[in-house]
């Protein structure tokens, strides 16, 4: 299972995370640090590549099996906040070309090949 820890001020309390985690069946925990230090990240998707996918401060980062991460610039205009890999009408075992998200009060997607 894949989870985010968050960063910032909540619940008057100061989380120090930014970091997305992993725990195995078996209980077993490894972090990895995500490389922009502003903002929390927000959401979590498995996307149609099979990578893990979060949203935070104007950015989807991907996360592969091994923990590398990679973030991508969205457009300027709001944070991303949703995000869901879609089927697009196909059954849902088949998740086959798009990452969609939301950023401020727009819908956008990622198409993969």
């Amino acid at each position: 299972m894949w989870f985010l820890e968050l960063s910032g001020r909540m619940d008057g309390r100061q989380p120090d995370g930014n970091r997305v985690g992993r725990i195995t069946v078996a209980g077993t925990i490894t972090e990895y640090p995500i490389p922009s230090t502003t903002a929390s990240p927000i959401n979590i998707a498995v996307g149609p590549d099979r990578n893990v996918w979060y949203t935070k401060a104007g950015k989807l980062g991907r996360v592969t099996p091994d923990g590398a991460i990679t973030e991508y610039e969205l457009p300027p205009g709001g944070g991303p906040t949703g995000l869901s890999a879609g089927s697009d009408r196909c059954p849902p075992t088949r998740l086959i070309d798009k990452l969609w998200y939301t950023a401020g009060n727009r819908l956008g997607y990622l198409a993969f090949q």
